[in-house]
């Protein structure tokens, strides 16, 4: 047995399966797969009498067995693979609905559409046979019921989707086609450039107009699912795209739940995919209406090693909006009376999923309403406003992701030099950026450095470099180093802005940085400032120590560019006294 469907009946089902004859009678060029079975159920316990204990189990009977696909004489492997019926609807005249077959390893490929109403469809049953092109046989068969005694049918080979739209007369078995013949809207690219195309695996309707395929990417490279929208001529228009995840190399099944709608015809889907790693991915996606579209597929849930072996087939239960009770009637005056009547609370879909090792689960989810305080709201699986919360966060985390990266990229190309940050912050503004620095100098196991510089008033970090922050605090500004600009005290050049390097204690970083509009001023009020050519030879190996431990200048550098500043020990001593008076405490 190959293919499964059923119909309900008030005691229990008439299962139509796909069984071929025996090879004898295929030899003989007559297979009779189809195969009819009623099944009743046990009577209900209000229903149970002193009867025998048999006439309390299930009973089933076969009812008969027909051919419906075409007989050929040749040597025959041929096997009805795919059966599929319309779903039920519910109507207060009833739900008549028709069934397809699909043909394997047949020489000619069929499709066969049948009235499934009748327990041993005939050859009278048959509403059209589809030949299908040579070599191409198809994967997967779906159908729906836009109009009441209209259907929708469509099969996907492995690289086309088609569709054939039939009317159809119960009651005189008379058929009308729209087109002729089905027509190809979805075609997968083909081109000399193309090695490999992509194969349709499974296909459902999502609604009258709307279909959800599964595709297996070419040499295993993965799976996706694409929503065709489809019109009443021409090609399809692919929608959206959901690629699976990359540890499915390739998937085997699908389907399709479609819940409840409200009022305004908004609904959700459930869709369920079968993995080649025995995985089942369920995933929603929202309909709405007014525009016709569909978000995002939302992941709802991951089911891993549902089977020891690889999944054949994927079925979900079909879901029928609950009854509800009616609202009450008007008071006197015509007005509302409120209603206390409770919400049906939870509902509950299913999924069965089948494997090569002969085994069958079955998994229950439970729904909610999208609407707790009122008792018409439609049912959902996963709630959208829930979806919402889903994706705001994973923008936050990107988000985030995407921050720290950025800081360890500054952490390593921030250059320290002359306070100018460089790299992905360097848009920030100057103290935002100190702040984001202290932690890479850390990192670094650099030495922290307090430079007070009363033009720019920047905190910033000392870095060991090939070069100091020295020259471009005097070109900054504009502060000659030419020795000439040391004999400013003799008159030799016009006043101008003074740098000055004070010495400080250890604990205060060894030096500190300031700026002088005047210097002629400045020698006036500290005279312990001096030049370097001014200072001893012991003077000048202890401020070239200290400058090097600043991060100020390096050896590398030469002394030229220290004759455009001037070098004072008075801030030192008073730092060193404050710094004695501290340890004293």
């Amino acid at each position: 047995m190959q293919s499964l469907g059923n119909l309900a009946t008030k005691d229990g089902l008439v299962v139509f399966a796909g069984i071929n004859a025996s090879e004898k009678d295929q030899a003989a060029g007559k297979n009779e797969h189809l195969r009819s079975f009623e099944i009743k159920y046990p009577p209900r316990k209000k229903q149970k009498t002193d009867a025998d204990e048999d006439d309390l189990k299930g009973q089933y009977k076969p009812l008969g067995k027909r051919s419906l696909f075409r007989p050929t004489t040749a040597k025959n492997e041929t096997y009805q693979r795919i059966l599929r019926l319309s779903p039920s609807q519910r109507r207060e005249s009833g739900s008549k609905r028709i069934g397809a077959v699909a043909t394997s390893l047949a020489k000619q490929s069929q499709v066969v559409v049948f009235n499934a109403t009748s327990s041993i469809p005939g050859t009278d049953d048959i509403l059209t046979s589809i030949d299908l092109p040579e070599r191409a046989e198809a994967n997967d068969v779906d159908i729906t019921e836009p109009e009441e005694a209209t259907f929708s049918v469509a099969y996907c080979t492995d690289y086309h989707l088609y569709e054939q739209t039939l009317k159809y007369d119960f009651s005189t078995k008379k058929t009308e086609k729209t087109p002729k013949g089905p027509r190809r809207v979805v075609a997968t690219p083909d081109s000399s450039e193309i090695k490999a195309r992509s194969k349709f695996r499974c296909l459902r309707f999502l609604n009258s107009e709307n279909v959800v395929a599964l595709l297996n990417l070419p040499n295993k490279s993965g799976a996706e699912l694409r929503v065709f929208h489809l019109y009443p001529t021409g090609p399809a228009m692919l929608m959206q795209t959901k690629k699976l995840p990359s540890r499915i190399k390739q998937a085997s099944s699908m389907d399709v739940c479609a819940l409840d709608a409200d009022s305004n015809g908004n609904q959700q889907f459930a869709i369920a995919v079968a993995g080649q790693d025995i995985s089942i991915e369920v995933y929603t996606t929202n309909y709405q209406n007014a525009t016709d579209t569909f978000s995002h597929f939302a992941s709802f849930m991951t089911m891993r090693d549902v089977h020891p072996q690889q999944m054949t087939k994927l079925c979900f239960s079909p879901f029928h909006s609950p009854a509800r009770a009616p609202d009450p009637k008007p008071d006197k005056d015509g007005q509302p009376i409120a209603s206390n009547i409770p919400h049906l609370g939870p509902q509950y879909i299913r999924l069965a999923s089948t494997s090569y090792a002969h085994t069958v689960v079955v998994d229950t989810f439970p729904l909610s309403p999208l609407e707790p305080t009122n008792k018409h709201s439609r049912y959902v699986l996963s709630n959208p406003s829930d979806e919402r919360w889903m994706k705001v966060a994973y923008v936050f985390i990107i988000a985030i992701v995407v921050l720290v990266s950025a800081f360890l990229l500054q952490a390593f190309r921030t250059g320290f030099a002359d306070d100018k940050a460089v790299g992905a912050f360097g848009f920030l503004p100057a103290n935002v950026r100190k702040f984001l620095d202290e932690p890479a100098a850390a990192a670094y196991g650099k030495k922290r450095v307090e430079i007070v510089d009363s033009a720019t008033s920047v905190m910033s970090q000392a870095a060991p470099t090939a070069f100091g922050r020295l020259q471009a605090r005097l070109s900054r500004h504009s502060i000659s180093t030419s020795p000439s600009a040391s004999t400013a005290a003799a008159g030799a050049v016009p006043s101008q802005k003074a740098l000055v390097m004070s010495a400080a204690p250890e604990q205060m970083g060894g030096v500190t940085v300031d700026v002088h509009p005047d210097k002629d001023a400045y020698l006036q009020k500290d005279a312990n400032a001096k030049h370097w050519h001014e200072l001893d030879e012991q003077q000048k190996v202890q401020w070239k120590d200290r400058l090097k431990k600043a991060g100020e200048w390096a050896e590398a550098e030469g002394e030229k560019v220290l004759f455009g500043v001037l070098f004072s020990e008075y801030a030192g001593m008073v730092g060193q006294g404050v710094a004695d008076v501290v340890r004293e405490l």
